[in-house]
């Protein structure tokens, strides 16, 4: 048996479903846009860390007073402008660029914050952009980081970008990088 309070809401909530669904103006804010099924590629980012040279594409910019600013420092905020490649190799076709942050997050170190934008000037994803946002491994291992939206072929896109480390010795470091995504 419903009690008026129930019934009141169960009216409400159907009140919402037809607007939704026979208004226009409504539909195109209120209801979300319709399913795809999982779509994968894979692209490559090229990072080179500051190392004392002036060809790196990513350099800390804060950290602790005192301290070794590194991913694995809590408290250090890189900024970064990698490439994205077509393969592994650093002289392969470049897709865009990988921009953002990594912050490292976690007091015993070893975590690091990601905020990357992978912007596409090339290729069949030309003009498009995917936003990559969530916490990551330090190199050598795996990661996944939630995509959580997009411009132009990835509008509405959601999904995972998986991270696999290629490279991890000295200040060339190459990304393996899974996107799967949905729109």
């Amino acid at each position: 048996m419903f009690t008026r309070k129930a019934s009141a809401f169960a009216l409400h909530v159907s009140f919402v479903l037809a607007i939704c669904l026979h208004t226009p103006e409504a539909t195109l804010v209120s209801c979300p846009p319709p399913s795809s099924p999982p779509n994968t590629f894979v692209v490559y980012v090229q990072a080179t860390f500051a190392n004392g040279t002036n060809n790196f594409t990513a350099i800390p910019v804060a950290g602790i007073d005192g301290k070794e600013f590194s991913l694995v420092q809590f408290g250090t905020i890189y900024v970064n402008d990698d490439y994205i490649t077509t393969t592994a190799s650093p002289t392969s076709a470049i897709l865009g660029r990988a921009r953002g942050t990594l912050t490292a997050t976690a007091l015993a170190g070893g975590r690091f914050q990601v905020s990357i934008t992978l912007v596409f000037t090339s290729g069949v994803y030309n003009g498009s952009s995917l936003v990559l946002l969530g916490s990551a491994n330090p190199i050598p291992q795996v990661s996944q980081v939630a995509i959580i939206g997009g411009t132009n072929n990835f509008t509405y896109a959601t999904g995972i970008a998986e991270f696999q480390p290629l490279s991890g010795v000295g200040p060339n470091q190459v990304i393996k990088t899974t996107v799967t995504y949905k729109i």
